[in-house]
């Protein structure tokens, strides 16, 4: 006669033993899964504060320039020059001031923040005739929906100088800092009497210049 406490068997061992091995078996595996992923976990974020740890904070002052722009009136009865213009992004104004300042270890795909230092129009000039008659504008545009401003008409005098940049053309210039993939376009008309001014040719750059800030990761 059987006990009825008697356990049954299967394959010589008592189910009871073997319930009790699966089930140590799968807290061993859970227990493992644990620790495994843990461990990835802790190589994960120790390889992000790694790479966070090597980034290089730098503050750059740098010169940003449009291309020259030539303004030109080839002879006598031509009262007006222009309006003649060249179109940029500031990211690309960038790449060509690293560049010329020798900053090989950035590109303006590190910086966070660009902020508008100062800002000039040069120029310089060759005329016949009497050149403090000529006169020039300059307006800074940019696609739908981005500020235009205009610098009211200044008069050139001598080989070179500048046009005074006014606040209302300043706070266009951040706008196209602030937003470095937009296309900026200066534009520059001169107007002259062309009963004393026979021929002239102005060449126009509008600089920024700006402190530009991010981070970079050494080679």
């Amino acid at each position: 006669m059987h006990s009825l406490f008697q356990s049954s068997t299967q394959g010589g061992l008592p189910m009871t033993i073997q319930k009790a091995s699966t089930i140590k078996f799968f807290r061993y595996l859970a227990i493992f899964c644990a620790i495994t992923m843990g461990f990835f976990s802790i190589v994960a974020t120790s390889e992000d504060d790694a790479k966070d740890a090597l980034a290089v904070d730098f503050s750059e002052e740098v010169t940003l320039e449009t291309p020259p722009v030539e303004v030109e009136k080839v002879g006598v009865g031509d009262a007006d020059a222009g309006p003649e213009c060249e179109t940029i992004t500031v990211n690309e104004a960038i790449t060509l001031a690293l560049a010329e300042e020798e900053i090989t270890f950035i590109d303006y795909t590190d910086v966070d923040s660009i902020d508008l230092d100062n800002a000039t129009c040069t120029y310089t000039a060759v005329w016949v005739g009497q050149f403090s008659d000529i006169s020039c504008t300059l307006k800074v545009s940019g696609p739908e929906g981005a500020p235009t401003a205009t610098v009211t008409a200044q008069a050139i005098s001598g080989a070179e100088g500048s046009l005074t940049i006014d606040d209302a053309t300043k706070t266009a210039i951040q706008y196209y800092l602030d937003n470095p993939d937009t296309a900026m376009t200066a534009c520059y008309e001169c107007t002259d009497d062309p009963e004393t001014v026979t021929s002239y040719t102005i060449e126009f750059v509008l600089k920024a210049g700006a402190t530009i800030k991010g981070e970079y990761f050494p080679d």
